[in-house]
């Protein structure tokens, strides 16, 4: 199975819960920032100016870029700012985190002045074995209830929810990129940031079939609704509500009347299952 390493450093950084953290219905008046949650794919800038003209952020205002996730964190940095920098934001910073790094208090002190935090893609284990450690997810909770914008995209994106997607599956030795089958017991979750309390995100959703994942978690959790972000699109998440944002879709599914097994093959009654498309408001 591949990234055990990085499930052994999620559980010693993720075993305890935040105390000082309150986690909120994502259009909760206690949150005046905005999460924009990416599926992935090419960060248009017309997606990026939106994420920044939506959340306020001013040509000056501090940007800072998380690679933690990736396994080339210069070329995360190369890809990722660059937007930012076209679209003529002047004050983009990289953050390199790590395990080492992350208690230091000038790096905290960084995304505590940021007006906008980005998570890169990459591995969503690799990067909550970091950001998932108190000191800084209390830091990333605070920043969005005191109104910064907080992105991510595909692995930025999975973080987002408090049940997080792993990508890795229980039944199957080899990573696939979407489930073939659909069994109970399957697919594996952790904790991620919990900044979007109310569901479960699933990245890269509509480009890579991911419709028997999706399908998975909602069996695990019946009481979560799960939304899976296609690639250029965007989740948009402010006190005003939900809504759709970029190229693609976003498909949720929720509200199963009832489910059941014949061993370990799954079977639901009247799933709720909506498309929505560029534009729409899901709230």
């Amino acid at each position: 199975m591949r990234r055990i390493l990085f499930s052994f450093l999620l559980l010693s950084a993720c075993a305890q819960e935040p105390a000082p953290t309150k986690v909120v219905s994502p259009v909760d008046s206690a949150h005046s920032g905005q999460l924009y949650i990416i599926g992935g794919g090419r960060l248009h800038l017309d997606l990026m100016s939106d994420m920044l003209t939506t959340g306020h952020v001013g040509k000056d205002d501090l940007i800072v870029v998380i690679p933690a996730a990736s396994e080339e964190p210069d070329t995360a940095i190369y890809y990722d700012s660059k937007p930012f920098i076209e679209l003529g934001y002047t004050n983009v910073r990289p953050l390199r985190l790590s395990l080492a790094d992350s208690v230091k208090t000038s790096l905290s002190d960084s995304l505590a002045a940021a007006k906008a935090i980005f998570l890169c893609g990459g591995d969503q284990l690799r990067l909550m074995s970091v950001i998932g450690q108190p000191n800084l997810l209390e830091i990333l909770h605070q920043a969005y209830a005191s109104g910064a914008v907080i992105g991510g995209t595909s692995a930025g994106a999975a973080v987002m929810s408090k049940i997080m997607i792993t990508g890795d599956q229980k039944k199957e030795p080899e990573y696939e990129s979407t489930y073939r089958r659909l069994k109970s017991g399957n697919g594996m979750y952790s904790q991620g940031t919990g900044l979007f309390s109310e569901g479960i995100i699933d990245q890269h959703f509509i480009e890579r079939s991911r419709y028997n994942r999706a399908l998975t978690a909602l069996f695990e959790f019946p009481d979560k609704t799960v939304y899976g972000i296609g690639e250029s699109t965007a989740l948009r998440i402010s006190p005003e509500g939900m809504f759709v944002h970029g190229s693609g879709q976003i498909v949720t599914f929720t509200a199963p009347l009832g489910s059941r097994l014949k061993e370990d093959l799954v079977g639901f009654s009247k799933i709720e299952m909506t498309v929505y498309l560029p534009g729409d408001t899901i709230r």
